[in-house]
């Protein structure tokens, strides 16, 4: 009875579940049609017959498993099992945005450097020990966005859009201005920030360059959904928000707080809050809303000091992310001997660098510091008298202002600003009496100023395209006198850090010209003299000693080295003592060594003055690249199968 309930023709005849026909098959008392007549008969026929009826239902039996398993429906797939792993990456890869994940979920790109110290795109793929580099990406790229089809990835370099393949070919440029927050588009376009506010696009294979937004607030993460007509968006202001948008009409819609939005295959929209936690809930495009209310589904993403999460997530659910110490831009200033022990200069008290052009030096007595902070009022100068007096701040306008330096006579501050048009030089007494002054007015940005000792050179060092790295060179201007700077180290080789000798007659500086990053020294001002160079296992940052018979510097390994030197006719190195490793959380290490001012040294050279991450409060957390792989799976079950 069980197997012709079974075998019936229509569906509905037929049992809804194996279950019910394995029920059916161990109760005695089914019947189901004539099966009823069937079970009569045999009971008559006598045990001869009913072995006969037995034998042939236990073959039917068979037979029935082998038509269900050849004709019946396709079993339910099982649902795939969520994994979750760290990645191994290169050392000089830390917490930082400058990573993406394939669509298919196969490869990560990451920014990292070579043996050279040159930074470039790396392509590690999932069932690869070891990353590759990714040709002519460098230098310094940032923002990598891997295409839809996985074949290649648009990056910034130098403040340019380029794209390159992964596997190596020729590389594209497709804009000359650009800044972050890369998106490849569904209708052939890369969407990006031109300069932290606009969104613009530009065609995948080249070509005119399209305003999409144009923004007071800071605006970026622009995805356009499958369909092409509407977009969501991070935007940075008095509330850090997502936003949807409908190209075709304008129309804009705050969806909830939070950053960097993914919007799944599924429906499903991702991003995240400024405390580190992922965020997901269904979102329909048709209304511009959100479904569902979101909630947590993953913790602990780190979130850079700039509001910006550390995350990316593949078209196929496979989920990276950097986990573990959430990032500060709060430093303590420290002392720290030629040994390398460390003691902070004002214990408890700290300071908000911003960005990671900050810069710092010490008065020529060694009793006060010029730093760059920002507060609620914005970038500003601030003098902290050492090592525990008091902080007050020397600068006042909306502008943002960076890179303090004392003149010799340590009675004023200069200092760059953008209160004029571009990044210039200012000055201002150290007392903080009087306004600032424009020290010098040049048409490209400068990204270092300062005076000679004797007060009659302002040594420039200008910015690349965009601010980029790349492109950078050494200038020198005498005010009142020359109507345009002097063009000391100027070509293809960037050129970064310039620092005179106490007495004013040397210069030191890095350069690229050998393919890394190296410490040289010329006679100033009469750079073409001669050219030594000191560094040997890379150098950056080069600060000269009081004494004037030791160069500092940091080499590739984030070591601090000690170059004696013998200054004459020639630049001879007699010795290079490496003084100690600086520790993952000091500035001035890694790429931004380049930049001097992130250390200074006190007027009896057997100390150096510093900046460390400030985490008093804050449990310590190892920081991990975790992959997380079929994530959608997980995704879905936390949100009731939606």
């Amino acid at each position: 009875a069980a197997i012709r309930k079974a075998l019936e023709k229509l569906p509905a005849d037929r049992f809804a579940t194996a279950g019910e026909f394995g029920k059916a098959l161990a109760d005695s008392a089914f019947r189901h049609g004539t099966a009823a007549v069937a079970g009569a008969a045999a009971e008559a026929a006598g045990p001869w017959k009913r072995l006969s009826i037995a034998t042939g239902t236990l073959a039917g039996v068979f037979g029935l498993a082998l038509a269900w398993a050849l004709l019946g429906p396709e079993p339910e797939e099982p649902p795939e099992q969520v994994s979750r792993f760290a990645v191994v990456v290169r050392s000089d890869q830390g917490p930082g945005p400058q990573f993406d994940i394939s669509p298919d979920g196969s490869a990560i790109v990451f920014r990292g450097s070579d043996e050279q110290g040159v930074l470039s795109l790396w392509l590690r793929r999932l069932n690869s020990f070891e990353p590759t580099l990714i040709p002519g990406t460098d230098p310094a790229p940032g923002t990598p966005e891997i295409s839809p089809d996985g074949a290649e990835v648009a990056f910034i370099t130098g403040g340019e859009l380029k794209v390159a393949p992964l596997e190596g070919g020729v590389v594209r440029a497709l804009a000359g201005e650009a800044t972050c927050c890369i998106r490849w588009g569904p209708d052939g376009y890369i969407y990006f920030s031109p300069n932290d506010r606009s969104i613009t696009r530009v065609p995948a294979q080249g070509g005119e360059t399209e305003v999409v937004i144009e923004g007071e607030e800071l605006n970026g993460d622009f995805q356009v959904l499958p369909g092409g007509d509407v977009a969501v968006f991070g935007v940075w202001g008095d509330l850090t928000r997502i936003e949807a948008m409908r190209l075709s009409t304008g129309e804009r819609r705050v969806l909830a707080p939070g950053v960097k939005p993914f919007y799944t295959r599924d429906g499903l929209l991702v991003f995240a809050s400024l405390d580190g936690e992922l965020m997901a809930a269904p979102f329909d495009p048709e209304a511009l809303e959100l479904t569902g209310s979101p909630i947590p589904v993953v913790e602990g993403v780190v979130v850079s000091g700039l509001e910006y999460p550390f995350y990316s997530l593949s078209e196929t659910g496979t989920l990276v992310y950097w986990s573990g110490q959430p990032a500060t831009n709060l430093r303590e200033f420290i002392w720290v001997d030629r040994s390398g022990a460390a003691a902070p200069v004002d214990p408890g008290w700290s300071f908000d660098r911003g960005d990671t052009n900050a810069g710092w030096s010490l008065s020529p007595d060694g009793t006060r510091l010029a730093l760059r902070a920002l507060t609620e009022s914005g970038y500003d100068i601030w003098v902290k008298e050492l090592d525990r007096g008091p902080y007050s701040r020397l600068t006042f306008d909306e502008a943002v202002e960076s890179k303090p330096r004392w003149t010799a006579d340590g009675r004023q501050i200069t200092f760059l600003s953008t209160r004029a048009d571009g990044n210039d030089v200012w000055v201002k007494r150290a007392d903080g009496a009087g306004e600032a002054e424009l020290v010098y007015d040049f048409e490209r940005d400068v990204a270092q100023g300062f005076w000679s000792s004797d007060g009659e050179w302002m040594i420039l060092r200008v910015a690349g395209p965009m601010g980029g790295l790349g492109g950078r060179d050494i200038l020198a201007v005498r005010p009142g006198v020359d109507d345009d700077p002097v063009e000391l180290i100027v070509g293809e080789a960037d050129e970064a850090a310039p620092a005179l000798s106490r007495d004013g007659k040397w210069l030191a500086y890095n350069s690229s010209e050998t393919g890394r990053y190296e410490v040289f020294v010329r006679p100033f001002p009469n750079v073409n003299d001669g050219k030594w160079q000191v560094s040997t296992n890379g150098g950056m940052g080069p600060l000269w000693s009081h004494s004037g018979d030791e160069l500092f510097y940091v080499d590739r390994d984030d070591q601090m080295v000690a170059a004696r030197v013998e200054l004459g006719e020639a630049v001879r190195v007699s010795e290079r003592e490496i003084l100690f490793e600086m520790p993952d959380t000091y500035e001035g290490r890694g790429p931004n060594a380049y930049i001097t001012g992130l250390y200074d040294i006190a007027p009896d050279d057997q100390r150096f003055l510093m900046a460390r991450e400030y985490r008093e409060g804050q449990a310590e957390a190892e920081n991990q690249f975790v992959v997380v792989q079929n994530w959608f799976e997980e995704l879905r079950a936390r949100l009731g199968g939606n």
